[in-house]
């Protein structure tokens, strides 16, 4: 890692590694989405709650977004962060987000290594991150999924 990081920096690099494949205190990120199928992935736990499946889309919208910003993309509106950040993916969808989820964690965490970029933004990910997949943990548990270790 290069030394033009900040220590602070450093950690939440660490973090956010370790939280996708060997969390100590939570399972680790991956396992929240492996093996559920597409039908456990759509239902939602609750009417007006979300679904696993609109929780990583959420999820992976705002790594994606929160990488362009770092690398002077486009602002966008409310209005559309609106539409597009809890998107309502279909059972067809599945498969394909639980590729995302990977790839953009891989993506935030080239970003943060990148000693060129502004990434005051993108370490308040792990903190989001950490509480969604929280809502995922629960959600599975209450749609009666054996628990992760």
């Amino acid at each position: 890692m290069p030394d033009q990081l900040s220590e602070s920096r450093r950690w939440v690099i660490e973090a956010w590694r370790r939280a996708q494949t060997e969390a100590d205190y939570a399972a680790p990120w991956c396992k929240a989405v492996r093996g559920l199928t597409p039908a456990q992935a759509m239902q939602a736990p609750a009417p007006g709650r979300h679904s696993i499946a609109q929780i990583v889309a959420h999820v992976c919208f705002w790594r994606a977004y929160f990488v362009d910003r770092a690398r002077g993309g486009e602002r966008l509106d409310r209005a559309e962060i609106d539409r597009q950040s809890w998107p309502d993916p279909g059972e067809d969808e599945w498969a394909g987000l639980i590729e995302r989820f990977g790839e953009t964690h891989a993506l935030v965490l080239a970003a943060l290594e990148d000693p060129e970029l502004d990434t005051s933004a993108l370490q308040e990910l792990l903190m989001h991150d950490c509480y969604h997949v929280g809502q995922v943990m629960y959600v599975r548990a209450l749609l009666g999924l054996k628990a992760i270790g």
